[in-house]
């Protein structure tokens, strides 16, 4: 990532943080101002509505001129693939030059450029590969998913975010699939970047951009040692059915006994270093597997309806969140052991995030009045003509 683009990303974190500790009365709006001014960001920004409206007719505007251009040219078979990677390789330039010159960074033009040169570059190649090289499909994925790898480590590196983060772990997973043992190698790979991972996100070295990207990568890792270890996943030959020869691969099963006792402990783990190391990340995991666990022993252990089972977990979640704040607000200063149920200033983006929605919500038609208008009477009218008249 370019030094000025870091730097002016960390400034903008610094500037939302001091807005949301003076919407919450921390600080004065002088002091905000202050630190508005002693961390300037020159990047061309917008809000996230107009950046996802930008982002998709961006998106379309490059598919649709490059269907113009290949109606225009007919290229060959043999010339798609080149054909892609040339644009891919001029998409690049483009980014480079929207993040340099240009100065945008989450303006949504610049996302939907970098994005689709990822997809440019990597969807030529798998062309390339399976057409010009005369490759089998099982046989052009394999590069195809080493390149994911590859060209997603170096757009998190570059351009940050939650999309090349979770790309790049994806296109990982998706290679050591290809592999004998890949049930194997997933956990040992998700159990390592399970272990590095959290450091990144958190490291002051990286700009926020790229630490974003960290979190989508540790979201993958964990979500994929998770269908490595899963009880189902076992039992049904899912990690092994990534493998697109899967029918010639030989099954590198676990234990049954070591499923059952990783999916129940997986998400408690999660759970307990979240809390832990106060990563709410790590909570919202853990949260979210647990209830995929606890679905997966309704499909063993018949507990009644599924609906019934599903209903019942959300009451008591719903309960055991309602108990948890009631705990929380009752401790000194409205805090235990560090935890509160009040909204932190960190949460300020979620909340105007929210607000917007809703007020989006809002902008639908008002509904036509229900009662007559001024002036309307009512009880039929007459007509006629000619001499005469009738009422209707």
């Amino acid at each position: 990532m370019r030094r000025a683009t870091a730097q002016a990303d960390r400034n903008r974190e610094i500037q939302v943080a001091a807005a949301a500790w003076a919407a919450d009365g921390a600080i004065s709006s002088a002091s905000a101002a202050a630190i508005r001014d002693a961390h300037p960001d020159d990047r061309q920004r917008l809000g996230w509505v107009l950046r996802a409206l930008l982002f998709v007719f961006t998106w379309l505007a490059i598919w649709a001129g490059e269907g113009m251009v290949a109606a225009i040219l007919e290229p060959g078979r043999d010339a798609v693939g080149p054909l892609l990677l040339l644009a891919g390789a001029g998409l690049v330039v483009t980014a480079e030059l929207l993040a340099g010159p240009a100065r945008l960074a989450g303006f949504g033009v610049d996302d939907a450029v970098e994005i689709a040169a990822l997809a440019h570059l990597l969807v030529g190649l798998g062309v390339v590969a399976a057409s010009n090289l005369d490759l089998s499909l099982d046989a052009a994925m394999v590069p195809v998913l080493l390149a994911t790898l590859a060209l997603g480590l170096a757009a998190a590196w570059r351009y940050g975010g939650i999309v090349f983060g979770a790309v790049a772990t994806a296109g990982l997973f998706g290679f050591l699939a290809q592999l004998p043992a890949g049930r194997v190698l997933w956990l040992l790979a998700g159990a390592v970047l399970a272990f590095v991972l959290p450091r990144w996100s958190r490291s002051a070295r990286l700009a926020p951009a790229q630490r974003q990207a960290a979190q989508a990568a540790l979201v993958v890792a964990l979500l994929a040692l998770y269908v490595a270890i899963h009880l189902a996943s076992n039992d049904h030959d899912w990690v092994e059915h990534f493998n697109l020869g899967w029918e010639n691969t030989p099954s590198s099963l676990l234990p049954r006994g070591a499923a059952i006792a990783g999916t129940a402990l997986l998400p408690a783990l999660l759970l307990a270093v979240g809390v832990w190391r106060r990563r709410a990340l790590l909570i919202d995991l853990g949260l979210l597997l647990g209830a995929a666990s606890l679905v997966t022993l309704r499909l063993y252990v018949h507990l009644g309806p599924l609906w019934l089972v599903l209903l019942g977990s959300g009451v008591a979640l719903l309960g055991v969140a309602l108990a948890l704040r009631r705990y929380l607000a009752a401790g000194p200063a409205g805090e235990r052991g560090g935890f509160t149920a009040e909204t932190l200033y960190g949460d300020a983006r979620r909340e105007s995030a929210l607000a917007a929605a809703a007020t989006l919500a809002t902008l639908a038609p008002a509904a036509p009045p229900t009662t007559p208008a001024a002036g309307f009477r009512g009880g039929g009218g007459e007509a006629g003509g000619g001499g005469a008249s009738a009422e209707f």
